[in-house]
């Protein structure tokens, strides 16, 4: 089964930056091994096939072929052995006449050898010997595997680090259609991804917990693509947008006649979703009315429609999200218990991405390799200052809200590199929302980066206001959260004469 590495890897081979590289690469070894010719062989995981990307000679000579090269030698050498000193002489035979027949010269000897990123195999290089008499020596052999080695390391370094968000989710082995949530290396979402390998399979239900624009609703998809019901509906239901005395017919139907306006038998949700999966969005928006109902359903697996009177029994997986505290609603009796310990059989907490700033990065990558797609844009990447700036915001629209931005920043930019001047405003924090002239906040000597900036801002106010947030929030003018969370984050002193005041 193809990984995403491996497609995402061929996908990019035509990037003139990673086939320059390979060449550099190629004719690097080609020298040092005092080879005639290097070849470059990449793996297509779409058609399980080799193609002869090219070949590079001695002398610098460069050719693209982009040709299939079918092949049983690197087969073989790819299902076994990772690097062979071969000769026309042995078994090799037939794989040296396609070489010797295709490039019009006749070869006899050579050093193939694969090459990974990550563990993951994408092709081969295979530098080769003109002269019947010149055979690679075992000497030659070590140094081409160092080289090899080094290519490696070289090329995971510098130009594919925009793979490597896709690491972890190969080793995974989780399928996706959609990585809009699905990206990182943290802590947090490696336990994520260990979580959907787990329970993909399982019948039972799920409850999804996070703020709005985490991903619960990609993260839902992703279970049901990985589960036996894959091939089956996946229907989702958003509790919050359908009106109350609407929701019950929409989540199990209707017969002709059961209400005005019920001319025919209309099929419910659920129905719609038998033997697939049904995604119950803001599950904590549904009434303690139906709440009830739903709970019978999920235990009996049979509801009646609306007005009917024959059972109807189906086989349906529950998913359920939210961005509330069912905990609490329970105790304002907003929500049932017994409801609650049904749906909470597999629960998945999704962090804001503000407890995830080590996978930012990797989202910007993604979103701009996204919308250069979409908006025809050729942008590179991010400055250093405004990277700064996206990792140290509070996110309070998490993944969505930093799309959107990447989005808004790609358009109005008009570098090939994203700066702080095409950020909107709320992103630069305490700096973007001083109210006072900026001489009342003057700041500590040496403050040469923006997070000494904002410390020194955020000391100052509290200072002013003798340490009071409440009036230090209001004269930054933001939230008293906000000022809570820069304190906690900036590792800030709260207190005044070493008695502790207002926190």
């Amino acid at each position: 089964m193809k990984t995403i590495l491996e497609e995402k890897f061929y996908n990019n081979i035509s990037n003139p930056l990673i086939e320059n590289l390979l060449s550099s690469t190629v004719k690097t070894i080609t020298d040092m091994s005092e080879a005639d010719k290097g070849i470059f062989f990449l793996y297509n995981p779409s058609e399980d096939r080799y193609e002869l990307l090219f070949t590079i000679d001695k002398d610098g000579t460069y050719k693209h072929y982009g040709i299939q090269f079918d092949d049983d030698t690197l087969k073989f050498i790819f299902q076994s052995n990772s690097f062979v000193n071969i000769d026309s002489g042995d078994k090799y035979q037939e794989h040296f006449d396609k070489i010797s027949s295709l490039l019009g010269k006749r070869f006899y000897s050579s050093i193939l050898s694969e090459i990974k990123f990550n563990g993951y195999k994408f092709g081969f290089i295979e530098i080769l010997r003109i002269a019947p008499s010149k055979k690679f020596t075992e000497t030659e052999v070590q140094i081409v595997k160092k080289m090899i080695n080094f290519a490696e390391s070289t090329l995971k370094g510098s130009v594919f680090p925009s793979l490597q968000r896709f690491s972890e989710i190969d080793k995974s082995g989780i399928k996706l259609d959609q990585i809009d949530f699905v990206i990182g290396k943290s802590p947090t979402f490696r336990e994520i991804l260990k979580s959907i390998s787990k329970i993909a399979k399982s019948p039972s239900a799920v409850l999804l917990m996070g703020e709005s624009g985490t991903g619960k609703e990609i993260l839902a998809k992703t279970i049901h693509n990985n589960s036996d019901r894959a091939n089956r509906p996946f229907v989702r239901i958003n509790c919050s947008a359908i009106p109350e005395t609407l929701l019950e017919s929409e989540l199990f139907g209707y017969e002709k006649g059961a209400f005005t306006g019920a001319v025919s038998r209309k099929i419910g949700k659920f129905e719609l979703a038998d033997k697939g999966t049904a995604f119950l969005d803001e599950i904590g928006e549904m009434p303690l009315n139906l709440q009830a109902k739903l709970l019978n359903f999920i235990q009996e697996k049979e509801f009646e429609r609306v007005g009917g009177t024959k059972t109807i029994k189906i086989d349906v997986r529950i998913i359920a999200a939210t961005n509330k505290n069912l905990e609490e609603a329970i105790e304002q009796n907003q929500f049932r218990e017994d409801l609650y310990y049904r749906l909470n059989v597999f629960p998945i907490y999704l962090p804001p991405l503000r407890e995830r700033a080590e996978d930012i990065p990797l989202f910007i990558e993604y979103f701009i390799e996204k919308y250069n797609e979409e908006l025809g844009k050729k942008v590179k990447g991010i400055s250093d200052e405004a990277l700064f700036l996206l990792k140290n915001y509070n996110w309070p629209g998490n993944i969505r809200e930093l799309g959107n931005i990447i989005e808004r920043a790609m358009v109005i930019g008009s570098k090939d590199v994203i700066t702080p001047q095409d950020l909107p405003h709320e992103i630069f924090g305490i700096l973007g929302k001083v109210r006072k002239p900026a001489k009342e906040f003057s700041l500590r000597e040496g403050a040469s980066s923006l997070w000494e900036v904002e410390k020194g801002i955020i000391e100052r106010a509290l200072q002013e206001c003798n340490y009071n947030q409440s009036l230090a929030a209001k004269k930054l003018g933001i939230s008293r959260n906000h000022l809570r969370y820069r304190i906690k984050k900036w590792n800030i002193s709260i207190k005044n004469n070493n008695k502790p005041v207002e926190s």
